[in-house]
Formats: structure tokens, C-alpha cells, sequence
């Protein structure tokens, strides 16, 4: 197994692991690297954050979502699904979908076998996000995955595309933010948790 935190790549941020697979991860732009303190999380308990979030202003409470895609991809139901999940959370922020001006952009991509089910990547600086923040699906292994996994997946990407980077325990403290697809066909979380909730509520007062 690779080592939880391989060097980092400032265009590589809130990386997911596939089921199986524990703690890959790169973290920090450029201007952020002297300021972000890097604590293992596979197995902490709590939100963390990765120290980048949306700026207060009109919006901040409704995150623009655009899939790609057109309504006849196999991960259109995914897309749907997985804005539905955090819309449907305990927290203050929602997503709703648009064609353009998008603050989040989700597709599917083979990204080959690096040990990821998917990946999300962004600018940050300030401490915001420069849009669009990229949330992508890897087809090589998630093209195996019924709908509901395939959500869970983008449902942990939306979570870091807000600001919150991986924690919980595996069927212990529960976090759709835990590291890897394992929440899911162990524990069967698909949607976000009170954990998730509380680390979206304290990041956007």
C-alpha cells in the first residue's frame, strides 16, 4: 500500500481511494503549502477541513453543480443523486444544478488504475476556492459500480468541493468524508453524516 502522503502536487487536492485502498492523498496548492499542517486521518474522529472553502457572498448558501454529461451517461442518475444527498443533509449549503457559471463541475473519466475511485481538484487562494472546483469519477473502477455506489462516490468529491477534507473511522464515527469506498460496501453510507454535516455548518457560520 502507498504511503498516506506521497509529495505533493499542488494541480492534485482531496484525492479518494478506492475500496480497498487506504489514504492516497495530495494536498495544498502553491500558495498554500507553508500554511497547511498535514495530520493523518484514516482514522480520526471529527470533520477535518482542507483550507479551502467558498467565499461569504451571494451564493455561498447555494453551491452552482454542473454534470457534463447528457441525461443518457450511465452516471447521470449518480450526478443527480448525489446533489439530491447533500441537499437533503443537516447542513446549510445545497447545490443546484446549471448549464453554466458553475462552481462545481462533475464528469466521468478513465483515469486508469491509480488507486483512486475518484478525484477532485481545485485553485484555492485566500483560503477560497478559484472556480471551478473539478470533481471527477474514474471510470476504471466505478464503471463496475451499481448507481448508489457510483453516488457515493461523488457524494465524498462534493464534500471536499466544499471544503472538507477526510475523516471518521470505518463504521465508527460516521463521515461520508472517510477515506475510502469501504464506507460504503461495508459500511453502507451513501450520503452525508452528521459528522459531514457539523464540518459544513462550522465552515460556512
Amino acid at each position: 500500500t502507498p504511503p498516506d502522503y506521497p509529495t505533493i502536487n499542488p494541480s492534485h487536492q482531496g484525492q479518494e481511494s478506492r475500496k480497498g485502498i487506504g489514504g492516497l492523498r495530495a494536498l495544498g496548492a502553491a500558495s498554500l503549502l507553508a500554511a497547511l499542517v498535514l495530520v493523518p486521518d484514516s482514522s480520526a474522529s471529527g470533520y477535518t477541513v482542507h483550507g479551502c472553502r467558498w467565499p461569504n457572498g451571494p451564493g455561498v448558501d447555494t453551491i452552482k453543480a454542473n454534470y457534463i454529461y447528457s441525461s443518457a451517461s450511465p452516471y447521470y442518475i449518480a450526478a443527480v443523486n448525489s446533489r439530491s444527498a447533500w441537499n437533503s443533509a443537516q447542513s446549510k449549503i445545497s447545490f443546484t444544478a446549471v448549464n453554466s457559471g458553475q462552481r462545481v463541475t462533475m464528469y466521468e473519466t478513465n483515469l486508469g488504475s491509480i488507486g483512486r475511485s475518484g478525484l477532485s481538484s481545485w485553485s484555492c487562494s485566500g483560503g477560497n476556492f478559484v472556480a471551478p472546483v473539478t470533481s471527477r469519477w474514474n471510470q476504471f473502477y466505478t464503471d463496475t459500480y451499481d448507481d448508489t455506489a457510483k453516488k457515493q462516490v461523488m457524494v465524498h468529491e462534493l464534500g471536499h468541493a466544499l471544503g472538507l477534507d477526510h475523516s471518521g473511522s470505518l463504521c465508527g464515527t460516521a463521515a461520508i468524508m472517510y477515506t475510502d469506498d469501504y464506507r460504503y460496501f461495508t459500511c453502507n453510507w451513501s450520503t452525508p453524516k452528521s459528522d459531514d454535516a457539523t464540518g459544513i455548518n462550522n465552515l460556512y457560520p
